[in-house]
């Protein structure tokens, strides 16, 4: 089984009593600083669109998966929620980096023929930024200044969700 294929896997699966996705995306866009009114109004409606109602990890890469002779374990479980699950593969492949081949190996085992949402993933991979920086307690004004040129293009127009 490849990483692709194990993860989902784990997404197929309900996630009864995790916190959900928007109590981890919501807080941060409202905190993200400088943040146009209507740009952040857009952002949530299309958050609060997407489902949350799988079972995502919040942390699955390479590192969190052991491997013994039968089978794939994986560890780590505290950042688990229920969401999207294209929003925990943006986080896996920003742990897996843009250009590798594991990247391409992971996507191809989780979306075999199927193609691949990119333009989704970019949005997830913009707000999970946001999340960590909201995460960290830590504020960063350029950090700040890049997620909010992101979240523009990314959401520049009502007819982009």
């Amino acid at each position: 089984m490849s990483l692709g294929m194990m993860h989902r896997d784990l997404h197929i699966r309900p996630s009864e009593g995790l916190p959900r996705a928007g109590s981890i995306y919501e807080p941060a866009l409202r905190e993200l600083p400088g943040l146009a009114p209507e740009l952040r109004e857009r952002t949530l409606v299309w958050l609060r669109g997407r489902r949350d109602d799988r079972l995502c990890h919040g942390a699955f890469y390479p590192g969190n998966v052991l491997v013994t002779r039968s089978e794939w374990r994986l560890i780590s479980w505290r950042r688990a929620f229920a969401g999207d699950p294209l929003c925990d593969i943006a986080r896996t492949l920003t742990r897996l980096g843009r250009y590798s081949r594991l990247r391409r190996w992971y996507l191809t085992g989780y979306f075999g023929k199927e193609p691949i949402p990119e333009e989704e993933l970019q949005r997830w991979s913009c707000l999970n930024e946001v999340a960590e920086l909201y995460a960290s307690g830590h504020y960063n004004p350029l950090k700040s200044m890049i997620l909010r040129r992101r979240l523009a293009s990314i959401y520049q127009s009502p007819a982009s969700g």
